[in-house]
This record gives C-alpha cells, sequence and structure tokens, in this order.
C-alpha cells in the first residue's frame, strides 16, 4: 500500500491508461464521495479508454439536492460489465457498494482502493492496488494532492467543488488538521 499519494499518482495513471474506468461512490454517497468521484473522473478522463462517474444507487433526498446544487450527473450503476477497471472513492469494504457489493466480490478485473478511512473488518480480500490515508481528513484532499503532482488541472468548479467536500467531511474543520489547510 502507498504511503502516499505522491508515490501512488504514477502508478494509477498507468493502471488506467487506455482502459475502461469506472469512478465509484460508496452507497448512501456523502458530498466527499461524490466529489472525489466526479472530479477524479473529469481530470482523469483524457487517459482513459473511457472514464464514469457512477454511484451503485440512487442517493438520499440530501444528496440527490447537493447532486443538483453542484449540477453533478453520476450513473446509477447496476451492473460491473463492459468496465476494465473500478476504483473505489472514498470506501473500501464491498459492503460499503450497496446492491454493487456482489458484483465487485465477483469482479476478476483490476480494482483499487482510493480512501482515507481506517481499515474495517469487510474489506476486499485482494484489491490489485489501494492508496490508503487516514490522516486525511477526506478524500477530496487526497484527489486535490493526486491532482498537483500529477500536474492536471484543476478548474475553477472543481476546486470549489473538492473544498465543499473537505468543509463536509471534516465537520467544518472540527476535525481538520495541518494537513487539511495545506490543501
Amino acid at each position: 500500500m502507498p504511503s502516499s499519494i505522491e508515490s501512488f499518482a504514477p502508478r494509477l495513471m498507468g493502471l488506467i491508461k487506455n482502459k475502461k474506468v469506472l469512478f465509484l461512490s460508496h452507497a448512501h454517497p456523502d458530498l466527499d464521495t461524490l466529489a472525489s468521484a466526479h472530479v477524479l473522473q473529469q481530470s482523469l478522463s483524457s487517459y482513459c479508454l473511457q472514464a464514469v462517474f457512477g454511484i451503485p444507487e440512487k442517493p438520499l433526498m440530501h444528496f440527490q439536492i447537493q447532486l443538483e446544487h453542484y449540477q453533478l450527473n453520476p450513473q446509477i450503476i447496476s451492473t460491473l460489465e463492459g468496465f476494465d477497471l473500478v476504483v473505489c472513492v472514498d470506501f473500501r469494504s464491498p459492503s460499503q457498494a450497496g446492491e454493487l457489493e456482489y458484483a465487485l466480490n465477483k469482479f476478476f478485473k483490476q480494482v483499487i482502493i482510493f480512501d482515507h478511512h481506517s481499515p474495517s473488518t469487510s474489506e476486499f480480500q485482494s484489491p490489485l492496488e489501494t492508496c490508503i490515508i487516514p490522516a486525511q481528513i477526506a478524500c477530496a484532499q487526497m484527489v486535490m494532492e493526486l491532482l498537483s503532482i500529477s500536474k492536471n488541472e484543476i478548474s475553477p468548479e472543481n476546486a470549489s467543488l473538492l473544498a465543499a467536500a473537505i468543509v463536509s467531511d471534516s465537520a467544518r474543520f472540527a476535525n481538520a488538521n495541518s494537513e487539511t489547510f495545506r490543501v
């Protein structure tokens, strides 16, 4: 497992190159997973043959309102058929994929975990690649660092979206640390 985004970034770019990639949020998505998956899909699509921002089920009303406010249009994913690689954004357990749990457990292609949460008891058995940094308050922090390291431009709209996700996931900076303010 890479201990830093810096060591992970070049491997990620190589893994997604010319592949059909799904940037998947967790079930019952919050702003951090939605913003992170959306910005990764938009920013890294030029490396991929196809890049899709997906959610495993319809979001709760509160997050539907946020999707509309930020003009995010994820696809509701019911099958992993047709994808070469799945990037699990902001989660590290198949059980967090809602109705896609079984499909993720049976997905024999490439899986990448991109997450900031501490270990859980029901993690993937053997993901191809992981970037898990619990010291980060939000996955959006990791996305900003990844895009900066890989020299990918972040549009003002996407920067604002990631900032809102960081504010949300840090409980309005109540859980922030010095790394939070570095980005």
